[in-house]
């Protein structure tokens, strides 16, 4: 995971810890002695299927347990979450990394 932005809403860290952005990723990568070569990045595409996916495990395991009150709100706030900041500040990427 890594943020789009710099400085992500506190929020957001708060929800997820530090996510840092793919220049901080790099220089982490680069003082180990590494490159990236390759880099597989999420598109909103590939975020909404993985949410959509998500809700429907998520519904079912309420549908059969309606009065756990925790899954419930823990849903209202894993959604809130990814609407209000994580499908804006927030994006996904596999990276090949090579040494010299």
């Amino acid at each position: 995971m890594y943020s789009k932005i710099p400085n992500p809403p506190q929020e957001l860290i708060d929800f997820d810890e530090e996510v840092l952005p793919l220049n901080e990723l790099y220089k982490i990568f680069s003082n180990l002695g590494y490159y990236i070569t390759h880099m597989a990045s999420d598109t909103t595409g590939d975020w909404e299927r993985y949410i959509t996916w998500s809700a429907k495990r998520d519904i079912s395991r309420l549908r059969e347990n309606p009065e756990e009150e925790n899954l419930r709100n823990w849903l209202d706030k894993w959604y809130t979450m990814y609407f209000k900041y994580r499908r804006s500040y927030e994006g996904q990427a596999l990276f090949g990394l090579e040494r010299l």
